[in-house]
Order: structure tokens, then sequence, then C-alpha cells
């Protein structure tokens, strides 16, 4: 029959095409396969190799340890070990950056050690105490003046008047004494013969017997108990050697009730005000 011929040769056709796509893709292979073992020899010894890794492999494996329960399988415990070791990189960054930090702070920290700060602290704590005493005290002076001021409203000035006028005479023999004194302390001063005069023309040693008076009519005023620390910084140097046999007098009777202290370069004069010495050179 012509058309199954025709059919059959059809067929046989297309299984020549078939065959020939065939045996080109084996050509091919074996192409590929001398190229990568170039003869049977070097295939089967990498075949030797190949099958002694797969059991070199699958021993390694049987010794690993069994997958932590928690995990249900090998991609879930590389994820959680990926997220440790992000973790443990981010702890060391941390690490890093507060030891660079602690070597700023240090760095700015002053050379002065902590002991030395406790000390140079408590120093401070002892200052502010004397401050405070201090201020404590001129408060009560304060508050002394103002009610001694207020006694003495008629004459505010009377009773410092008074004392220094009684000073300055026991010192210059009478031959000077204070006429007036007003709320400022300016003073009015007189001689023997109540004469006025000015204050430009007298002495040094004069002008310090005054001074001198004033101060301690001044403290004998606002420490009528007594009780007062005062300093005296060689007043006396300017002073006549009568002038000078009287106020020293005048200081150590001042000296029972009050703390006086008195800084002089003349041995004899520190010898006649008597008292405790100390001698610094």
């Amino acid at each position: 029959d012509k058309d199954k011929l025709q059919s059959r040769i059809k067929e046989l056709e297309n299984i020549s095409r078939e065959l020939e796509i065939a045996l080109i893709s084996y050509n091919n292979s074996i192409k590929n396969f001398e190229k990568v073992y170039e003869n049977n020899q070097n295939a089967l010894i990498m075949l030797a190799e190949n099958l002694n890794n797969i059991k070199t492999t699958k021993a390694a494996l049987s010794s690993l340890k069994k997958l932590p329960d928690s995990f249900s399988n090998t991609e879930e415990f590389f994820a959680y070990h990926r997220e440790i070791n992000q973790k443990y990189s981010k702890i060391q960054d941390d690490e890093y950056n507060t030891k660079i930090e602690y070597n700023r702070i240090q760095s700015e920290l002053p050379d002065t050690t902590y002991e030395e700060m406790e000390g140079e602290l408590r120093d401070a704590e002892k200052r502010h105490l004397r401050f405070l005493n201090q201020l404590k005290t001129l408060n009560e002076i304060k508050r002394a003046f103002n009610e001694t001021k207020l006694e003495m409203a008629s004459d505010p000035m009377k009773e410092l008047r008074e004392g220094t006028d009684k000073y300055l005479k026991s010192i210059t023999s009478g031959n000077i004494s204070i006429g007036n004194m007003d709320e400022n302390m300016n003073l009015k001063i007189r001689g023997r013969f109540n004469n006025r005069i000015n204050y430009s023309q007298l002495s040094e040693g004069s002008r310090d017997s005054i001074s001198l008076a004033l101060r301690l009519s001044f403290i004998e005023n606002l420490f009528k108990d007594g009780g007062c620390f005062t300093f005296f910084d060689d007043v006396l140097n300017d002073l006549d050697i009568y002038r000078k046999k009287e106020a020293i007098e005048i200081l150590k009777q001042f000296s029972k009730k009050n703390q006086v202290i008195f800084s002089t370069c003349d041995l004899d004069l520190a010898k006649k005000l008597g008292g405790n010495f100390i001698e610094v050179r």
C-alpha cells in the first residue's frame, strides 16, 4: 500500500533525525569526557578519589553532634548561629567604643589624684567654716553697733568720742584731745589750751596716737564685755618715748579682756609689752 509505505518512510526519517541528534550529543559528551579526564584511567582515578571523599564526608557527618531539639532543621540552626555572631560582633564593637570613651575621659581628668582632691575638699570645708564664723562675728558686730547707735540716738558718737578722748589724753598726757566727732567720724582736734589743731599740723606720732585711741575706743564700745580679737602692726613705732610708755600700759590693760596680737621689729618693745612671743626670722 503506497500510503502506508510513505508513512513508514516518514517515521524512519524521524527516527534517523533523532539518532543523528543523539549521536551529536554523545560525541559532545565524549569530547567533554576527554577534555576533563583525557582517558579512562584518569576517569577511574578521579572516581576513586570522589568515592573516598564521599566516604570521608560521611564519616565526618556521622561524628557530628545531633541537632538540638529546639531546631527543626539545619537552616534554623544556622540562622540562630548567624544571629549569635551578629550579637557577639555588636558586643565587641560596644566594648571597643567603651574603651575609646574611657581613654577620652581619663585624658580629660585633672592631674590631681582622688586623694589629693579629697584633701583639698577637706581644706575648703575648713575654710568655709572659718568664713561662716567670721560672718557670724561680723553680723554680731553689726548688731551690737546698731543697738549701740539706737541707744545713743540723741548723740550717737558720744561713747566713741569720749572713749577716744580718754585714751588720747592718756597717751599724750593731755596735750591732744577730741573736741567733737560727727557720724562720719570726722574729728575736731584740740590742744592743751583748747586750741583747734588741723590734722595736717600733727606729727606722725600724734596721728598714730589718735588712730590707736580711736581703735581702742571703737573695740571697747562694740565688745563691752571684751572677747575681741585684734591685731596691731607696729603702731607705736613713731611715738616718742613718753607716749610709747603710756601706750604700752594701755595695751596691757586692754589685753586683759581682749585677745591682742602685736607685730613689731623692736625686740625691746616686745619685751615691754609682755605676753607670749613668736619670733619670725
